[in-house]
């Protein structure tokens, strides 16, 4: 297994396409509950923060783009909860105006299975669509073209790993690891800092296309102010047993110390004030609502949290893109294997009640 890329370089990475038993719409329940759960914040903010009189609708539709979008449906739910809320405003706040028409922008890497994507859309949709492939990171649209931003379980992804982490001689050197679950300061600080620098581009090129009075919801994977991540928590769990399991697999030769050694997973459970300070820093938006919304997994999912096929589905539909970039194509199905070995090791007395994932739900709404 060859690799001649380095953890140091941007890299775009995509969820799994098709319908196949690991793609990514047949193991995005997790993604689909985090969008039922912001639902009712999104119906509020629209409600109450969304300036309808200020859009110019004589000679534009409303514009919705979802970022990150992957191949649905969970893209298709989120936009539709969007649209039914924008129109009830309509009804109730102006009553003699004809309902606008929509604009539905559907955004990811260009290696996004876009043909999935379109072939499953709903087919009495109320909106015209179009495909916007390119990175969030940079500028997608034209200045002043969209009224509604939505991104959920996407903005935690970082155009790149720190580049420190594979440095050794720094102090966020982060051997025997492939993210900062249970790791030092320096690394945490490190992928904090990553995030900021990533957070100024995604928020200076949204608040450049996004029209006066147009607001941006975000959902991410968040943890609260003060805590760390650690095997509570599901992405630190995941993480740890993914480390685990690609140094067990350098002790077996599958892959040498070096390939192990250069990668890190460029994702960031980012927490309240760190995402409140990077809003602030930019300027262009306002804060409507932050809201963090624990659960816990095991009240969700009941015993399949404890399945661990279900593990491994999220494992490859998410992530092997990333992985087999880096590793190659043939490593997936041995690096399963040892997943599930350690992962029932560590679980044997492992609590499934105390694992708690938590949702950042944040409502932006452009103010000048």
């Amino acid at each position: 297994m060859s690799n001649n890329r380095s953890s140091m370089s941007p890299e775009f990475y995509t969820m799994n396409g098709g319908d196949g038993p690991y793609s990514y719409s047949n193991n995005s329940r997790p993604q689909r509950l985090c969008i039922e759960i912001s639902k009712p914040i999104i119906d509020e903010a629209i409600m109450n923060d969304l300036d309808l009189r200020s859009f110019s609708l004589s000679s534009n539709p409303i514009s919705i783009v979802d970022l990150g979008c992957s191949t649905g449906p969970n893209t298709f739910m989120a936009v539709q909860n969007i649209l039914d809320s924008i129109k009830q405003k309509y009804k109730s706040h102006i009553p003699d105006c004809t309902s606008p028409e929509f604009m539905v922008y559907f955004n990811d890497h260009s290696s996004n299975d876009f043909n999935t994507l379109f072939a499953s859309l709903p087919p009495n949709r109320q909106y015209f669509v179009a495909a916007v492939p390119g990175s969030f990171h940079g500028r997608l649209f034209p200045e002043s073209s969209v009224h509604f931003f939505h991104s959920s379980n996407a903005i935690h992804w970082l155009s790149k790993a720190p580049e420190e982490l594979v440095d050794s001689k720094s102090l966020a050197w982060n051997k025997g690891r492939v993210h900062y679950t249970n790791a030092a300061k320096e690394v945490c600080d490190a992928y904090a800092a990553q995030f900021g620098k990533d957070m100024e581009k995604f928020l200076d090129a949204r608040g450049k296309e996004i029209v006066v009075g147009g607001l941006m919801v975000l959902t991410v994977s968040g943890i609260p102010n003060g805590i760390r991540l650690s095997l509570q928590n599901p992405v630190g769990l995941m993480y740890h047993l993914l480390g685990a399991s690609l140094m067990d697999l350098v002790k077996k030769e599958v892959i040498n110390e070096e390939q192990a050694e250069s990668f890190n997973m460029p994702i960031y459970v980012v927490n309240p004030e760190v995402l409140r300070e990077a809003v602030e820093r930019n300027g262009n938006f306002r804060v409507v609502k932050m809201e963090m919304i624990e659960s816990i997994l095991k009240t969700n999912y009941g015993d399949e949290i404890t399945n661990l096929n279900w593990w491994i589905g999220t494992l490859r539909s998410v992530h092997e893109d990333v992985i087999t970039k880096h590793f190659g194509s043939g490593i997936m199905d041995i690096l399963c294997q040892q997943f599930t070995a350690n992962a029932l090791e560590i679980t044997k007395n492992f609590n499934w009640d105390e694992l708690k994932g938590h949702q950042l739900v944040v409502i932006l709404k452009r103010y000048k």
